[in-house]
């Protein structure tokens, strides 16, 4: 063979083993990722992430091989590492790249919201609405971030772009809702959520917004039937009864309220916050129906708890006679009828004739009366008597009306009983007026007296 043969023939050799050495590992990466990705199917990551990183070794600018250790990493709860392939998948993006750039920000902002990064995640998510801009999902996705952040007013914003992409999406409405209802927006918050339960009936957190927002816009009977529905379910039940609580106590019905305020202590912790809360509020309904034994019971145990809760402290030291003195237990929580009657007992045992008497409420005893010694006397002169069971400070404001009043009936003179404090701006008000008050340890006596005598 002649040395040009020789020549030809190295050359071509060259030539095939050069293309072997640099096209061969390029012929065989398709099929290569394909293996990697049946093992990512069949969720065995940590053999996929051990080939990737291999394959990345030979070749390192492979955007699928970035993206397919990225989901790796994602899946093994990785997110450090996933984050840094995702933006090597980005890097190396061209348009004419067999994976769209936007599923590779969807699995990046998901990863950031898995690993807590929400401003990284919502920058991602914001970029993709530019994008897509008739995609709902990325609306939907951005205004969570801006709701569980706390920036109610801004999630209105994204749900109702989200929403308009897409009316059909009962996520969207009924998140939507809940920002509204945030931000205080009751009748748009129950509207939204009424379409939401529209399309999805079946939703409970939803009912549960849509009660409280029909109790702020005051139809206590619908808000009771949809917190009724919400307390089923576990996630939502100590807030659904909380409200449902609530619900009947704006209505007046003061048992029921206590009812499912028990019945919501049983469902939260003991001493949490929540379980401080329908303990107060529970004390209060009980105090609205003259239970305060019950009341006591539960402002003394908030007490123990945390001291100085809203104003415990200021109960319990107003109720400190009734805790100590049976007469006044029994003054306090007396029925209407009683109390009326305990009253004028009061009224007769301090030497006077009453000439007529009413309850302005269930609390307040009004009388004109005029002293024994003048009944027959041709010159009367009137005294008008107030009696206050509710143990409320009295107010200046309260003696100023009283002493409005004694003008307009003509008293010479007025008496004011009070179970509560006494204020100094109303003792104050009574100095040089001819006003008597009486505080709770008068009036324990006096009401014993008349209990028994009765």
């Amino acid at each position: 063979m002649s040395i040009i043969g020789i020549i030809i023939i190295t050359g071509i050799l060259f030539f095939i083993f050069a293309g072997g050495y640099f096209f061969f590992p390029a012929l065989m990466a398709p099929r290569n990722l394909a293996e990697i990705e049946k093992l990512i199917e069949k969720n065995r990551y940590r053999e996929a992430q051990a080939k990737l990183l291999a394959f990345l070794e030979r070749d390192d600018r492979n955007l699928n091989a970035h993206y397919l250790l990225a989901t790796c990493y994602h899946k093994n709860s990785q997110y450090p590492d996933a984050v840094v392939e995702y933006r090597q998948a980005l890097k190396f993006f061209t348009p004419d790249s067999d994976i769209n750039e936007n599923l590779i920000r969807k699995r990046l902002a998901r990863c950031y919201r898995d690993m807590g990064n929400v401003n990284e995640a919502k920058n991602e998510y914001l970029i993709l609405t530019t994008k897509e801009p008739d995609n709902f999902e990325n609306f939907y996705e951005v205004g969570r971030l801006f709701l569980e952040a706390g920036y109610s007013e801004r999630a209105v914003n994204f749900f109702t772009k989200s929403v308009m992409a897409n009316g059909k999406h009962a996520d969207s409405w009924a998140l939507l809702g809940q920002a509204q209802f945030q931000i205080k927006a009751y009748k748009d918050a129950k509207n939204s959520i009424l379409k939401s339960l529209q399309i999805k009936p079946d939703q409970k957190i939803p009912r549960y917004y849509l009660g409280v927002a029909l109790r702020y816009n005051g139809d206590l009977e619908w808000a009771q039937k949809e917190l009724e529905m919400a307390a089923r379910e576990n996630s939502i039940k100590d807030k659904a009864v909380l409200a449902l609580g609530l619900v009947y106590s704006d209505m007046g019905d003061f048992q029921k309220a206590i009812n499912e305020f028990q019945k919501g202590l049983q469902c939260v912790s003991p001493g949490s916050s929540m379980a401080l809360e329908m303990r107060y509020l529970l004390a209060l309904n009980a105090e609205k129906i003259k239970s305060i034994e019950l009341a006591i019971e539960h402002w003394e145990t908030i007490n123990k708890i945390k001291p100085n809760y809203r104003d415990v402290s200021q109960k319990l030291s107003q109720y400190s006679d009734f805790r100590t003195h049976d007469s006044i237990k029994d003054f306090i929580i007396a029925g209407a009828d009683q109390f009326h009657e305990i009253c004028k007992k009061i009224v007769e045992n301090l030497g006077f004739y009453v000439i007529n008497s009413n309850l302005a409420n269930d609390n307040f005893f009004r009388a004109t009366a005029i002293e024994n010694a003048q009944v027959k006397s041709l010159k009367k002169h009137h005294t008008l008597i107030m009696i206050l069971r509710e143990v409320k400070p009295l107010l200046e404001s309260q003696v100023r009306d009283f002493y409005e009043s004694m003008k307009d009936d003509r008293a010479n003179k007025g008496i004011v009983m009070t179970v509560g404090d006494i204020t100094p701006a109303a003792l104050e008000f009574t100095a040089n007026r001819p006003i008597d008050i009486y505080d709770s340890t008068r009036i324990a006596g006096l009401a014993e007296k008349a209990m028994v005598m009765k």
